[in-house]
C-alpha cells in the first residue's frame, strides 16, 4: 500500500515522503500508538527503540524523504497493526499548497496586551480613526472618572486575579464588552496597570529613561519645560495615552481626602510601569542604584500629575483663540454618598456648600476647589441653600435651618417644617413649602402667603417687583410688596416644572415634559418653546448671556438667550446619573468662571469657561 504524505511537524512545502507498507499477519497493536501530533515521525519511531530482530515483526515501513535534489530513506519494521495505525491515523494525504489569496479564513484579532502601543493604534485607526488610544483604555479611564474617584486605595489595591485574566482574554479576542456595566472599579484599575506592565516598550520609551530621571535634579522653574520636551519626543500614541493617564491621576489625587491616593502615592505605584529600562536586572551590586532611580522617577511622575494641565494645551485655550467658548471639564469632586441637590456659594468666605439627600453638607474652598469641612444635619433631604450676609439658610425635608458661615458653622436658628426652595429678595428670605410662601426678615418669621394649591413650591425667581413661583404645572406671579397673586399661568407645561430663571426681560422654565418655555415678564405670554432634552429638564442657570440646562438625560446644554440657539452640549460622561444644577462661581485665582454641576451620582464636576462678562464676580 503506497501513500504520499506530508511528514507531521514540517512546514517545507517542497518536502514529500513515500511510504510502502506490507501486511502479512495480524498482531495486537504495538508501542507506536499515542504519538504527539506535532512530534516528528522519525524521532518518534526511534524513541521507541524497535527491535528489528523480533520474530513477531511482520510489516515493514519505508520512509523516503525527498527535499530538493536530495533523498533520505528510513526503514522501520513493526507489527502490521502498528503500521496500519501509522498509515491511517498519523499520515495525511499531501494537499496542494494554497496561496494566501486562496485562503478564505478570517484571521483572529491581534492581542492588545503585550503588543506595542503604536502597532495597536495602526490597526485601530482604520476602524476608529477618531480614537487616539485603544478603545478599551478610553472606556476604562472614562469608567474610573465616573465611578472610581471615591474608592479608597484605588490603583494600590489589587482585585481578583482570575477575573482580571478573564477580562484581559476577552479584550484580546475582540469580545465586545460594556465596561459601564462593571461594578468593580478596582478591577478596571488593575486592567490599566496590567496593560502598562505588559507593554514591550514603556510608555515613556527607554531611550528617554535617563533624561526623565534627570528632570528631578534641575531647578524647579525649568522642570515643566523639560518634561514638555520629553513628552513631545514620544511617539504620538504614547503622548496621548500619557496625557489621558495624567489627567485621570490628577482627578484621583484631587479626591485624596476620600481615596487616600495623593499624587505622590500614585507616582509610587505607576512610575515603575510607566518608565523603566529594558533588559535591566536586579542584583546585589545594583539594587541600591535602582532604588535611587525609582525614587527619582516617582518624584518626576508626581510632578507631572500635579502639573498635567500645564504640560498639555487645553481645548478651552484653543477654542478661546478661535472665538469659541465651549466649557472644558476641569475636575471631579467626590465624598457625598447620595444625590446632591443643593449648592450655594458664599462670597464672604469664598466657600461652596453642597447638600445631599442624606442631610450631609460638604464645604469646599472655591479658590483651590478642595474639601474643607463636613456637617451632618440629620434633618432629612437638603433641597436648597442660600447665603445671606454671614449666614447660610438651609431648606430641608424636616426644617429650615440657619447656620453661621464662620469656622464653627454653629446653628443660629431653626424653624420646623418642610421647605423646598429659597429666595433672597432685598433683606427678606422667601421659603417655599407645600402651597405656602414663608417670609423671614433677620431671624424672625414675618408672614405666610397662601397659594391656591396643595403642590410643592419647587422654584422661585425675582423680577423687578414680583416673584415668579413654580408649583407643579402652574406659575404664580406674586407682588413683592403686598404678597398678592397678580397672575396665574395654568398648565404652563404639560408636566411638573422644576426650575425658573430670568434673563433678558424673559422668564425661562424647565419641565419634566423635556421642554424649556420662554415667557415675557410684562405680558406673561409664551414667546418660544425649545424641545431641549430627551428627558426632564431639571435645572436652569444663567451664565452671562447664556442659559445652561441640566437634564435627566445626563447632559448639559448651553443656549444663547437672545436667539434660543443651542451653542454646545456637555455630555462627556463625567456624570453617571441625572444632572440637577449648574452654578457659576468666579475663581479669582485663575480669573475664570467655573461651573459647578451637581448630580444624582453624588459627585460634583467643575468646568472651566471663558465667560468674562455678565457675571458678578463677588456675589455670583
Amino acid at each position: 500500500m503506497d501513500h504520499k504524505i506530508i511528514s507531521p511537524g514540517r512546514e517545507n512545502r517542497g518536502l514529500s515522503t513515500s511510504i510502502n507498507t506490507m501486511a502479512t499477519t495480524s498482531r495486537p497493536q504495538g508501542p507506536l500508538s499515542g504519538r504527539r501530533a506535532k512530534e516528528p515521525l522519525v524521532n518518534y519511531l526511534n524513541s521507541k527503540s524497535l527491535n528489528p530482530n523480533d520474530d513477531a515483526l511482520n510489516a515493514r515501513l519505508t520512509i523516503k524523504v525527498e527535499c530538493g535534489t536530495k533523498a533520505f530513506e528510513h526503514i522501520v519494521e513493526a507489527p502490521s497493526t502498528t503500521i496500519k495505525e501509522l498509515s491511517t491515523k498519523l499520515f495525511k494525504p499531501m494537499k496542494k499548497p494554497t496561496s494566501k489569496s486562496d485562503s478564505k479564513s478570517v484571521p483572529k484579532q491581534e492581542p492588545l496586551f503585550g503588543v506595542p502601543l503604536t502597532r495597536t493604534m495602526q490597526t485601530q485607526q482604520s476602524k476608529m480613526p477618531d480614537l487616539l488610544i485603544p478603545a478599551f483604555l478610553k472606556e476604562s479611564i472614562r469608567y474610573l472618572l465616573r465611578k472610581g474617584l471615591g474608592i479608597e486605595g484605588i490603583f494600590r489595591t489589587d482585585g481578583a486575579k482570575s477575573e482580571l485574566r478573564e477580562l484581559i482574554d476577552a479584550i484580546n479576542t475582540g469580545e465586545e464588552l460594556n465596561l459601564a456595566e462593571f461594578k468593580d472599579a478596582v478591577l478596571i484599575g488593575d486592567l490599566i496597570k496590567t496593560y502598562l506592565q505588559e507593554l514591550p516598550e514603556p510608555l515613556i520609551i527607554t531611550k528617554y529613561y535617563p533624561t526623565f530621571l534627570a528632570v528631578e535634579a534641575i531647578p524647579q522653574d525649568l522642570q515643566i519645560d523639560a518634561l514638555k520636551k520629553i513628552i513631545s519626543c514620544l511617539p504620538p500614541p504614547h503622548q496621548v495615552f500619557l496625557q489621558e493617564l495624567l489627567a485621570l491621576f490628577y482627578q484621583v489625587s484631587l479626591n485624596s481626602a476620600v481615596n487616600f491616593m495623593t499624587a505622590e502615592n500614585l507616582a509610587i505605584v505607576f512610575s515603575p510601569i510607566i518608565v523603566w529600562k529594558k533588559d535591566s536586572t536586579v542584583n546585589n551590586n545594583n539594587v541600591v542604584e535602582l532604588v535611587k532611580e525609582m525614587n527619582k522617577s516617582a518624584k518626576v511622575l508626581a510632578l507631572g500629575i500635579k502639573e498635567h494641565q500645564n504640560l498639555f494645551p487645553t481645548k478651552l485655550q484653543e477654542e478661546v483663540e478661535r472665538g469659541h467658548h465651549a466649557p472644558e471639564f476641569s475636575r471631579k469632586l467626590v465624598g457625598h454618598r447620595s444625590t446632591i441637590q443643593a449648592i450655594a456659594f458664599s462670597s464672604h468666605t469664598r466657600e461652596v456648600w453642597t447638600g445631599d439627600h442624606l442631610g450631609v453638607i460638604r464645604i469646599w474652598n472655591s479658590e483651590m476647589c478642595i474639601f474643607t469641612k463636613k456637617i451632618a444635619l440629620n434633618k432629612g433631604i437638603i433641597f436648597s441653600m442660600i447665603p445671606k450676609d454671614d449666614q447660610m439658610w438651609i431648606a430641608s425635608s424636616n426644617c429650615l435651618q440657619i447656620r453661621n458661615l464662620k469656622e464653627n458653622t454653629d446653628i443660629v436658628k431653626e424653624f420646623e417644617g418642610t421647605f423646598f426652595s429659597l429666595l433672597l429678595v432685598g433683606d427678606v428670605i422667601w421659603a417655599g413649602s407645600v402651597g405656602q410662601l414663608h417670609l423671614f426678615k433677620g431671624h424672625q418669621f414675618q408672614r405666610v402667603i397662601e397659594l391656591k394649591t396643595n403642590k410643592k413650591i419647587l422654584a422661585l425667581v425675582a423680577t423687578n417687583d414680583r416673584v415668579w413661583v413654580v408649583a407643579d404645572t402652574v406659575i404664580y406671579i406674586v407682588k413683592i410688596e403686598t404678597g398678592e397673586v397678580v397672575h396665574e399661568i395654568r398648565e404652563a407645561h404639560s408636566k411638573k416644572i422644576n426650575d425658573v430663571i430670568v434673563i433678558n426681560e424673559c422668564a425661562w422654565t424647565g419641565s419634566d415634559d423635556h421642554t424649556i418655555k420662554i415667557w415675557r415678564l410684562n405680558s406673561y405670554d409664551m414667546v418660544h418653546q425649545i424641545e431641549a432634552h430627551s428627558h426632564a429638564v431639571l435645572g436652569l442657570s444663567v451664565f452671562g448671556s447664556h442659559v445652561w440646562s441640566c437634564s435627566a438625560d445626563k447632559s448639559i446644554r448651553i443656549w444663547e438667550s437672545s436667539t434660543c440657539e443651542k451653542l454646545s452640549e456637555l455630555n462627556e460622561y463625567q456624570h453617571s446619573d441625572v444632572i440637577l444644577k449648574a452654578t457659576p462661581i468666579w475663581n479669582s485665582g485663575s480669573k475664570k468662571c467655573i461651573a459647578w454641576t451637581t448630580s444624582a451620582d453624588a459627585s460634583i464636576c467643575l468646568w472651566e469657561t471663558a465667560y468674562k462678562i455678565g457675571l458678578n464676580k463677588e456675589s455670583v
